[in-house]
């Protein structure tokens, strides 16, 4: 066979691989999309979360379909399904611990390492409080809560959230006030450690995301709740802290789950590769929108269940 296979790993990846020439016998219709759509998001399949029952139920079926399309297994045992190795979940690591000035913080209720922080332990006495962690030039307007601070190897302490727009109308704060645009900032600046804090009249929970979406660092990067400054005695808006020491753990846990490639051979030496993602997030948690108690399927049928 002269068909040149390029495999792309893209996170549950359903591919069939085509090269040109090839012509397949499986008619696109509106009824054979709503019928794959129906299956792939029944409650059944639980939202065909990465790792779970429900997402190797959808491999399954789309294997059967592959089958049926007598496209070719690219694996010697003659599976469809391509297993990976990921990072299921992260989780916070009850070593985590936190004194600052010297008054001890208790995880959760007072502070919390973000999950993309190092897994390390850490002690500063040089904490430099650098406003909103913002920095940009608009050609407009410029705007640097940076300007005049050294705090390569220091820890910074950094405000959530932005300035009043009033104060710079030339500066859009929006652009520049998200959580991981401030770690990139910090991070340029050579900081050894962040500190996130939120204003005094503002709700200081986070949404967590899934551990998909997080790109982890080299230093430590915590959060510091309104409960553990004021028991250390501190400010809310400019907390000034002597000391801080503890320790980030972070606990990655890992899982299998399975692309599904299929291959239609020809003498072709040229492939096209057509893929689409299946999976889901199962019953929501990280990465989901939903914010109710009670655990709601997610079936994916308006975005992972249209996969043909």
């Amino acid at each position: 066979m002269n068909c040149k296979l390029l495999l792309v790993t893209i996170f549950l990846l359903i591919t069939v691989i085509f090269p040109l020439g090839a012509e397949s016998k499986y008619e696109i219709t509106a009824d054979s999309i709503i019928n794959h759509i129906l299956v792939l998001a029944h409650d059944s399949l639980e939202g065909r979360k990465v790792g779970e029952e429900g997402e190797l139920k959808a491999a399954a079926y789309i294997s059967g379909l592959f089958n049926k399309l007598s496209l070719k297994p690219i694996n010697d045992d003659d599976s469809y399904l391509i297993p990976f190795d990921f990072t299921k979940s992260i989780d916070i690591g009850q070593k985590s611990s936190l004194l600052i000035n010297n008054v001890e913080l208790k995880l959760g209720t007072d502070f919390y390492p973000f999950k993309n922080s190092a897994s390390k332990a850490f002690g500063y006495d040089q904490i430099l409080n650098v406003g909103y962690g913002i920095e940009t030039d608009t050609g407009l307007g410029e705007y640097n809560d940076y300007q005049g601070l050294d705090v390569e190897g220091k820890a910074v302490v950094i405000m959530r959230f932005s300035p009043d727009p009033e104060s710079n109308p030339h500066v859009d704060f929006d652009k520049y006030s998200s959580i991981a645009n401030k770690i990139r900032t910090a991070l340029d600046h050579k900081a050894g450690a962040i500190f996130f804090i939120t204003p005094e009249d503002k709700d200081d929970t986070l949404i967590s995301f899934g551990s998909s979406h997080i790109t982890p660092k080299d230093i430590p990067i915590v959060m510091l709740r309104h409960a553990g400054l004021k028991k250390a005695g501190l400010d809310l808006n400019l907390p000034a802290i002597a000391t801080i020491a503890g320790e980030c753990e972070l606990i990655k846990i890992r899982d299998t789950g399975y692309n599904v490639v299929g291959l239609l051979p020809t003498d072709n030496d040229t492939t096209i590769i057509i893929g689409a993602h299946y999976d889901h997030l199962g019953y929501g948690g990280s990465g989901s929108r939903y914010m109710g108690k009670d655990k709601q399927i997610h079936n994916g049928a308006d975005d992972n269940g249209r996969v043909f």
